[in-house]
């Protein structure tokens, strides 16, 4: 097996330490794990300028590898595999292994070549998730022992100081914080709110902040406030002054100058407490159980909660344009939500039933035939491509001999040139896109499944809130009001499995 090896000056963790003589220890560090594992590195590619930026080495490195120059590449760590962690993902997760290009990180003691797809797929997970959290910690972090505020502390109303350590008034902002304020402790309510700053041309926080920094706005649409702004405003304890602040998933202590007054605030505070327990009262929860979520399949329009006439305390769900309940020509215009509802939840059992039996079908032989079936074609579309590469480089060769021959042009020769580079990269391009999708097939069939992982542990509840629904429900359709018909969410994901599994007959819980 013709391994390699890559090193890099600079490391992209926040805080790392460059020492000048990094690459030398890479190179000891990579040496003794390799011949741990009785391997040897025949090529070492090596970034060594002291610059974030550089990628020179990467880049041959990566084309390399297209090439199929070498069948493992091994590494210290992700931080120094490129410039950015997307580098990482983009090159050994994407491209690299599923074309059969193994890789093994020293500081992880981790060798894909030993290990199946399932832990391969795992491990990237786990990277991906602690890369995340290890680098916002440190930011967080870093930005807290500076004594500087975060990105987003300096709120709708305020601006950083040059040195980012206190908060400024930003007048233009504060004076429509104060009116927002003051109509909400008139008795207005957020979309009345909302529907005042728009006549009075008043633009959006987010539009206002854009100003500020200078960058470009699209006006191509119009943007109006929501309500939802409103209440996010008015509920900022720290345009008091003082209020605390989430930083790190710790709370942190803010002062700024005040915008509005503590009395003020505080009467803002309780009418908001008010609204928000009336709203809990009575059958309006259940009213937004599918806000955008069922629809009338003839028609696209979705359907809306309204209480029944024929029956005191149920609720059906029907079109907006009905103004009442009637049957026309022996047909209802609605349906029950207690129909919808119960569907909801034998259709949660089976999901949860089935994503079971295929994690079963999955540890099977009938997996790997169902699994090279549905990469044939991606095969296929690889043995394609390459054998244009093939045919471009023979194409080049001969095109070169009869340039040094004299029987061409020296700007015949240069655009023939170019049309070839551009024939490269768009096959390079391709089979990247091939290699991907064959990736997404692989993932599909393993315990990686984005709809087995979903359903296989999920617990039903005895009464279904709004939460359960956008987890697990991308989309209920009625059929003429009788026919309850549900999509989950990772739909696509169910459907890259053999029908025979997802349609077999199962005892349901």
């Amino acid at each position: 097996m013709r391994w390699v090896s890559y090193t890099r000056m600079m490391s992209y963790k926040i805080n790392a330490e460059n020492p000048p003589d990094a690459i030398h220890i890479q190179n000891e560090r990579i040496q003794e794990y390799m011949k741990a594992n009785g391997w040897t590195v025949e090529k070492k590619y090596c970034d060594r300028k002291n610059s974030p930026d550089a990628t020179e080495a990467f880049n041959q490195m990566v084309q390399d590898g297209v090439n199929r120059r070498f069948d493992g590449i091994v590494f210290d760590t992700v931080f120094r595999f490129g410039r950015s962690f997307g580098f990482f993902t983009e090159v050994i997760q994407q491209t690299f292994y599923p074309a059969n290009i193994h890789f093994a990180i020293v500081e992880d003691d981790f060798c894909s070549l030993d290990k199946s797809r399932e832990e391969v797929e795992a491990f990237f997970e786990k990277k991906h998730s602690d890369f995340i959290g290890e680098n916002s910690k440190g930011f967080l972090q870093q930005t807290f022992d500076d004594g500087r505020y975060g990105t987003s502390q300096a709120r709708y109303g305020y601006i950083y100081s040059e040195d980012r350590k206190e908060l400024l008034v930003d007048e233009e902002a504060a004076e429509t914080v104060r009116h927002i304020f003051q109509l909400y402790a008139e008795g207005l309510p957020f979309s009345k709110i909302a529907r005042e700053l728009d006549e009075l041309g008043i633009e959006r926080p987010d539009l206002h902040r854009a100003k500020l920094a200078g960058r470009d706005v699209d006006m191509s649409e119009e943007k109006k406030w929501s309500p939802s702004v409103i209440k996010f405003i008015l509920r900022w304890s720290v345009y008091t002054g003082e209020g605390i602040c989430k930083m790190g998933g710790k709370d942190i202590k803010m002062t700024a100058p005040a915008i509005v007054s503590r009395e003020l605030y505080d009467e803002v505070q309780k009418r908001l407490a008010n609204t928000l327990s009336q709203r809990r009262e009575g059958c309006r929860k259940k009213s937004f159980l599918l806000t955008k979520k069922i629809r009338d399949k003839d028609t696209g329009k979705f359907l809306v909660c309204r209480s029944s006439p024929y029956a005191v305390g149920e609720r059906v769900y029907m079109a907006r344009t009905y103004g009442d309940l009637t049957m026309k020509e022996g047909k209802r215009n609605y349906i029950p939500q207690d129909d919808v509802l119960a569907e909801i939840k034998r259709f949660l059992h089976h999901e949860k039933a089935m994503a079971a039996y295929v994690l079963k079908k999955l540890g099977t032989d009938e997996k790997e035939t169902f699994e090279k079936a549905s990469l044939e074609d991606n095969y296929l579309q690889a043995q394609e491509v390459f054998a244009r590469l093939q045919n471009l480089c023979s194409e080049r060769m001969e095109r070169h001999l009869t340039y040094d021959a004299g029987q061409m042009g020296e700007e015949a020769y240069q655009i023939a040139e170019q049309e070839y580079k551009a024939a490269c990269q768009d096959c390079e391009d391709r089979f990247q896109s091939i290699m991907q999708e064959a990736g997404e097939i692989r993932k599909g069939f393993s315990r990686s499944n984005k709809w087995v992982k979903l359903f296989l542990d999920i617990k039903i509840p005895e009464e279904l809130e709004s939460q359960h629904l956008s987890k697990w429900i991308e989309m209920v359709e009625i059929v003429e009001f009788e026919r309850i018909e549900i999509t989950p969410r990772m739909h696509e994901w169910k459907q890259m499995l053999p029908e025979e599994w997802i349609n077999a007959e199962l005892e349901e819980e």
